[in-house]
């Protein structure tokens, strides 16, 4: 799961937003990671927080499922 959050977040960062996009699409459509996008955006704020609030991802990995829940809520309103 984090290996392919980090790909998404690499795509949308280095590609394209519509690579990302479609990266997103096939992986919930073939693997079933309906969860993907609430983990690229949870991914994505340790990655604002690093060095602030965060040293490294085993500290933020203590908040992540709470983060993740919340995130697969405002992703899928």
């Amino acid at each position: 799961m984090f290996a392919t959050a980090l790909v998404a977040l690499y795509l949308e960062d280095y590609v394209s937003e519509r690579e990302y996009r479609a990266f997103v699409l096939i992986e919930q459509r073939m693997r079933g990671m309906t969860i993907l996008p609430g983990t690229v955006s949870v991914m994505r704020r340790f990655l604002q927080e690093r060095g602030n609030k965060f040293d490294t991802l085993l500290d933020f990995l203590t908040v992540f499922p709470k983060q993740l829940r919340v995130a697969k809520r405002m992703v899928t309103l």
